[in-house]
């Protein structure tokens, strides 16, 4: 079901538009599993074969909306230090 709802919003965008649905890409690509910034754009970009990008500016944006809103929050556990970046926010 959830595949079949990413399928119809990704036909509504495309790389050279801003999608306006950026915050429900961003929550499709954390079913499942947490993800930082980049992970949740490279999903989108893979989940929608390439044809949307949310940029980051976009992406920031959505996230703080939706941790305001309470629909997200920012994640407490992190990978071993050798495999991440202390820079790096989990959603």
């Amino acid at each position: 079901m959830l595949a079949v709802l990413c399928a119809v919003v990704h036909r509504t965008a495309t790389v050279r538009e801003r999608p306006r649905n950026a915050p429900f890409l961003a929550v499709t690509a954390l079913v499942g599993n947490e993800q930082h910034s980049y992970g949740i754009m490279q999903e989108v970009l893979g989940r929608t074969n390439g044809t949307v990008r949310i940029w980051p500016a976009t992406l920031y944006g959505a996230l703080q909306r939706m941790i305001a809103d309470g629909l997200i929050e920012e994640s407490e556990e992190r990978p071993a230090p050798e495999l991440d970046d202390a820079r790096r926010r989990y959603y």
